[in-house]
């Protein structure tokens, strides 16, 4: 709560900078999961700051949080039109993709990853997942055991050992 004083007050002394109210909208999208505070506070941003991708990136992220899965899609098909290299746009719009049905489009997203980021760990770790979430356990963990040959977050190498392990396969 002291944090959204400290930022109001940066409003009231600079009005047309938009990170007091970037940072107001993500307070309340990620802590308080006010989304449409977080929606007001993000867009008087874009009014500031049109032509950033991350501000159109958070309101992205709040219409996910929202369930507004179009909008959105929307938002970070935007937000990548302005920066086409984010690795994080994509990988968000590929998980919501694949979150509505849209199974081809996510594995074509993250592929798109692959080629712009060849050592990038993310794509292979989402695709797995959907593999597995399908129950295609053979799939996933050929995708799980590229993400950890490319150096993915530690979720992943305790995900496989598990595996492994229930499995009897530990050699």
């Amino acid at each position: 709560k002291e944090a959204i004083g400290h930022w109001e007050r940066a409003i009231e002394i600079l009005p047309d900078a938009s990170s007091p109210y970037r940072n107001l909208g993500i307070i309340y999208s990620r802590i308080y999961k006010n989304y449409d505070t977080a929606l007001f506070y993000f867009n008087k941003a874009l009014k500031v700051e049109p032509d950033d991708p991350m501000i159109l990136f958070n309101i992205g992220m709040t219409y996910e949080g929202k369930k507004d899965y179009l909008r959105a899609i929307d938002y970070l098909q935007k937000s990548l039109a302005m920066d086409s290299t984010s690795v994080n746009t994509r990988s968000r719009l590929a998980n919501i993709y694949y979150g509505i049905g849209e199974f081809k489009e996510a594995v074509k997203m993250n592929q798109d990853i692959m080629r712009i980021a060849p050592q990038e760990s993310l794509p292979y770790v989402n695709i797995g997942n959907y593999y597995i979430f399908q129950k295609d356990t053979l799939n996933g963990i050929r995708y799980y055991e590229k993400a950890v040959e490319l150096g993915a977050p530690p979720d992943a190498s305790v995900f496989l050992s598990k595996y492994f392990q229930l499995k009897g396969d530990v050699t």
